[in-house]
Formats: C-alpha cells, sequence, structure tokens
C-alpha cells in the first residue's frame, strides 16, 4: 500500500488519485468510475441470490440475445462513491462545485454524499482486512508513527477493468438514463423518507431543481 501522507507530485511512483483536483487527476478518477453494463442470465442472477422476476432486463434494441439481464461490477460503484467523497471534501468543493452552487447545491447532494458514505463503510466492514499495522520511530512525532504500508495480497484490478471494459455492452451504458420500463413491469416501492428528504429544500434554481443550503459556519453569505 502507497500510504504516504504527503506524495511527491512529481514522483511517477505517487498515485494520482491522491493528487489536489486537476483535469489530470480527473480523468484519471473517470477511468475507474465508469459504470459499464454488463450482461448476465437468469441462471446468474438466481447464483447471486437476487430474484429474476423484479432484475431488469438489457433493452432488445441493444443486440444482446433476448432474456439476458442487466449488471454491473460492484467494485465500479464504491470507487464512484470514494470520487464522490472526494469531490464534496471541504478542500475540493469549491473546485468541483463552487461557481455552479455555492453553498446552495441540489438536495441530492447530501444523500448522495451519505448514501456513498454508509456504502464505502459496509463494504469495509463486510471485507475487514486484518493485516497488521506496524509502527516507527518519526522525526516528524516523537510518539509512535503507524506504518499503514501494510502488505497485502491485491486482486489484479487492472485486469478486472480490461475485463469489464472489454464484456461492456457499449449501447446499455451510453443509453442508460433513456431506457424505461416495459408495459407490465414490476416496480419496486420508493425509498422511506425520500419524499420528505427531497422536499425539505431552500429554494429553487431557474431550471426547477431543488437546492438546499449548506450550513458551514462562517462560509455562507
Amino acid at each position: 500500500m502507497d500510504a504516504r501522507l504527503a506524495p511527491n507530485f512529481t514522483d511517477p511512483t505517487a498515485l494520482i488519485y491522491a493528487f489536489p483536483p486537476s483535469p489530470e487527476v480527473d480523468r484519471a478518477w473517470a477511468r475507474i468510475t465508469a459504470r459499464s453494463i454488463i450482461g448476465i442470465t437468469r441462471e446468474d442472477i438466481v447464483g447471486i441470490g437476487k430474484d429474476p422476476e423484479i432484475a431488469v432486463k438489457l433493452n432488445p434494441e441493444w443486440g444482446m440475445p433476448e432474456g439476458t439481464y442487466m449488471g454491473s461490477v460492484d467494485v465500479f460503484h464504491q470507487i464512484h462513491c470514494l470520487d464522490t467523497l472526494r469531490r464534496g471534501l471541504i478542500t475540493n468543493y469549491d473546485y468541483y462545485f463552487g461557481k455552479r452552487w455555492g453553498f446552495e447545491p441540489p438536495i441530492m447532494f447530501e444523500l448522495h454524499l451519505r448514501h456513498c458514505t454508509n456504502m464505502i463503510l459496509q463494504t469495509l466492514m463486510c471485507h475487514s482486512d486484518v493485516e497488521v499495522v506496524t509502527n516507527t520511530w518519526s522525526e516528524a512525532q516523537p510518539w509512535p508513527y503507524a506504518d499503514f504500508g501494510v502488505i497485502k495480497q491485491c486482486r489484479d484490478f487492472e485486469k478486472l477493468l480490461e475485463w469489464t471494459e472489454n464484456h461492456e455492452i457499449k449501447a446499455a451504458s451510453t443509453n442508460f438514463a433513456d431506457y424505461r420500463a416495459p408495459p407490465g413491469t414490476v416496480r419496486m416501492p420508493e425509498e422511506p423518507l425520500l419524499r420528505e428528504e427531497m422536499g425539505d429544500f431552500t429554494s429553487k434554481d431557474k431550471n426547477g431543481d431543488e437546492l438546499k443550503l449548506l450550513h458551514i459556519k462562517n462560509c455562507n453569505a
């Protein structure tokens, strides 16, 4: 693990994901957060414990065999959530959202941050890494300094990314937001309290989208 607290940005071995916001950093994050749609079978759906009667099938117009279901690899949603939290950090917020929203972003911004925090926490608790963190003596402080550069046996993420890109259904990923439920589709109930949360807004923008004031001490006009 590269656990450097302050990586040297000129070091070619430093991970770009830890760098301050920039177009280059955004391109690096975008590459590993794309939600690539893949096709899975009814047997796959049953095998992962889901109900094929409510799982979404791919649009027949996308060129896959009839009865193919829509899927995606979970790690890319987890990384998307981490990127969402990165963009929402107080040190990064102005770069990404200041000119668009000031301190009054769409109400879904807060809901999205809370959702992503919850998903990452559950993922960490689920996998519960048990590698032991040792300590060293550092010139920077008088007490022991935690060495988070633990040695891990990792999956080959680049291979997984390559596999996903090779199996991606481009038409599905491109037209995901335009896909609508066919007639007679079973619909699941909406999230409890979602309407109440969405109704807690302070103003609307020119498009009618609901905004919510971020109460940050000494930052609000």
